[in-house]
């Protein structure tokens, strides 16, 4: 954690661990569930890859329970035949179309309960101020970053704002045909965030610079139909921590407002 991420999460502790009697505790308490839902999310997303070690062992296991060497040279050459063949398949989905699914659907999951939870939040200011969500001319979760800069949160001064933005257009590209470029209307946008590494906030690609680590949590690769979005894990786990340091602060702000205004 560099100097700025730990200047904001003191101000966090601070903002969690405040109470004032004139002001309502709502916007508290909504950070508070952010907090603990997105940490424990983002800690199922980096705990699923055991499945992947645990399956790898069993169907290791497997290959020589179910196809034993008797020392029969005739009968053994036809075991470890149906060992390859068998192994041919097993590895293909343990390393190929698990991982793959595993990664695309924890995406998924961070990215709707990202969205949610910003219309709990938008929900709290609406009861408290003059403001609507429906008056919005967007749709989906822009409406909300809409709803959120006319009640004086402005969206892009939020932590990582530009890499939630990231994140919901490769979501939204990965939902079509597996993340086929030319289907998305954003094409041209995505190969940029894809190419630039800046679907990863400064903090984290000037990391993996030091480290002198690939920044490849997001790659273009190319098949039949063309070229495509691939993820790997680590990249629906760093969104989630991305998308609870909006929320955060977010809610700071909106309490820093509306923290003093009784529901209407």
């Amino acid at each position: 954690m560099d100097e700025v991420e730990q200047e904001e999460w003191t101000k966090v502790a601070q903002f969690l661990n405040s109470t004032k009697e004139e002001e309502n505790e709502e916007f508290r308490d909504f950070a508070r569930r952010v907090l603990l839902e997105f940490s424990s999310v983002a800690d199922y997303i980096w705990k699923t890859p055991n499945f992947i070690e645990h399956e790898t062992t069993l169907e290791q296991e497997k290959l020589s329970a179910y196809f034993p060497l008797s020392g029969n040279l005739n009968a053994d050459e036809a075991m470890l035949r149906l060992r390859k063949q068998r192994w041919a398949l097993e590895s293909h989905k343990l390393f190929g179309l698990f991982p793959n699914l595993m990664a695309v659907g924890n995406l998924f999951v961070s990215l709707a309960m990202f969205e949610a939870h910003c219309l709990r939040l938008a929900r709290l200011i609406e009861q408290r101020s003059s403001h609507s969500v429906a008056s919005g001319r967007r749709r989906g979760v822009s409406k909300i970053f809409e709803f959120f800069s006319i009640s004086n949160i402005q969206h892009f001064t939020l932590p990582n704002a530009r890499q939630v933005e990231a994140a919901l257009s490769i979501r939204n590209c990965l939902i079509h045909a597996e993340g086929l470029l030319s289907w998305d209307k954003n094409e041209e946008s995505l190969r940029r965030i894809i190419g630039k590494g800046t679907y990863l906030s400064p903090f984290h690609l000037e990391r993996r610079k030091k480290l002198g680590r690939a920044i490849n949590e997001v790659v273009i690769v190319t098949d039949d139909l063309g070229d495509r979005i691939k993820i790997d894990n680590d990249y629906p786990f760093v969104v989630t921590t991305y998308g609870q340091s909006y929320l955060m602060a977010a809610a700071q702000m909106a309490h820093r407002i509306y923290g003093t205004a009784a529901p209407t």
